[in-house]
């Protein structure tokens, strides 16, 4: 991925067989195909490999509380725009499918022939290369071929090609992936339905060490994957893996981007069914949160 205007993360995963899988359809502009080596596939992650400290609850912030201008890049957020040409012929990333509320909270939106993303422009300038993310959002009653993508960090314009941590929660489903320039890895999958939940997302960036957290608010379900750059080095070499996997630089700077989106990878997000005429699909974000270690 080059720009995020222009770019989605998707995955199709395969099993922890250390087969090779055949290229398959990414998000828009994506040409690699993306890659699964989830040892624990549809199931929750071992207690060893999560926290097994619930920590101090941070408290959110709200997201700015006042209209939001059109090409002002000194906000806090900003709209993506963009008509997407490569795998969503006749879907358009659309400012005004991106609304604050009156609480302050954001309502991204899908509509008939438009979908929503933002980026937090403000965390982009302060060039972070470290540093805790988290944000809050009510998920949408699941529905086939809905992507949702409430919080990832990307390095847009990174010399050496672009990184990226996200997750995506689509058909029931939670993939965790990871991205450079040549394509994109999907590092674990859990068959676990969000769909109306409230959430917390997470991901922690540290030297060396990258932790990705959700905890479903509504009925307690927690899940956490550790990447680490041996684990990335031991995935960059089974084969089909993409061309250059590599851990992310530590001195990358990165910052967090949230999409909701239509996918046309019926075997991957399963079939879209076209909304009516002047029907909307939601999810709100609610609030987010930074700290530095």
């Amino acid at each position: 991925m080059i720009k995020v205007a222009a770019c989605l993360a998707l995955c199709i995963s395969a099993a922890f067989s250390d087969a090779s899988m055949p290229p398959s359809p990414g998000g828009p502009n994506e040409k690699a195909a993306i890659y699964s080596l989830s040892s624990a596939d549809g199931q929750i992650q071992p207690a060893s490999d999560r926290s097994k400290s619930k920590g101090k609850k941070i408290a959110l912030k709200r997201f700015p509380d006042g209209p939001i201008a059109f090409r002002n890049y000194k906000q806090a957020i900003h709209p993506i725009e963009g008509y997407q040409t490569k795998l969503l012929p006749g879907w358009t990333f659309n400012f005004d499918n991106v609304i604050v509320t009156p609480d302050a909270e954001v309502i991204t939106r899908i509509t008939e022939r438009n979908v929503a993303a933002f980026k937090w422009e403000l965390e982009k300038r302060k060039a972070r290369k470290r540093g805790r993310y988290i944000v809050e959002a009510t998920l949408p009653e699941t529905r086939p071929g809905i992507v949702a993508a409430p919080l990832w960090l990307y390095s847009e314009g990174a010399r050496e090609g672009a990184h990226e941590f996200d997750f995506e929660l689509m058909n029931g489903r939670i993939e965790y992936n990871l991205h450079n320039g040549n394509g994109g890895f999907n590092m674990r999958r859990v068959n676990k339905d969000l769909g109306g939940h409230r959430v917390r997302f997470e991901i922690d960036r540290q030297p060396n060490k990258v932790t990705m957290r959700i905890e479903s608010l509504t009925d307690g379900f927690r899940d956490e994957l550790v990447v680490t750059p041996t684990k990335v080095r031991k995935w960059a070499k089974v084969p089909g893996a993409p061309k250059n996997l590599r851990w992310p630089p530590n001195q990358t700077a990165m910052y967090p981007v949230m999409e909701f989106w239509v996918s046309n990878a019926s075997d991957w997000a399963g079939k879209w069914e076209p909304l009516p005429p002047g029907e909307s699909i939601e999810m709100v974000m609610h609030g987010y949160s930074f700290t530095e270690k």
